[in-house]
């Protein structure tokens, strides 16, 4: 993705375009995976992996620099999943 020149309303437009095709398709993609039962299942289990529901504190810094860093992606990834399909989560 080129960078937008923010004087250029026509290159605004573009990277506004470009960026709803790219969360509608996310949230397609979500919605396939959470329509079968392995899908949501490995859901999950990368949810759990990622301590979303869990302290991430650990007295070792880099330990828990790494441990939010996971929970970010985790995290990114449930709002990904309660903005496409909220009631297949539960």
């Amino acid at each position: 993705m080129e960078p937008a020149n923010a004087s250029d309303r026509k290159s605004i437009r573009r990277q506004e375009k470009a960026a709803a095709i790219a969360d509608r398709q996310r949230r397609e993609v979500i919605a396939e995976i959470m329509a079968t039962r392995p899908g949501r299942s490995w859901l999950w289990d990368t949810l759990a992996t990622c301590s979303i529901f869990a302290t991430t504190h650990s007295p070792d810094a880099s330990i828990a620099a790494f441990s939010e860093g996971r929970r970010s992606v985790g995290l990114a990834l449930l709002s990904d999943i309660l903005a496409a399909c909220p009631d297949q989560f539960i």
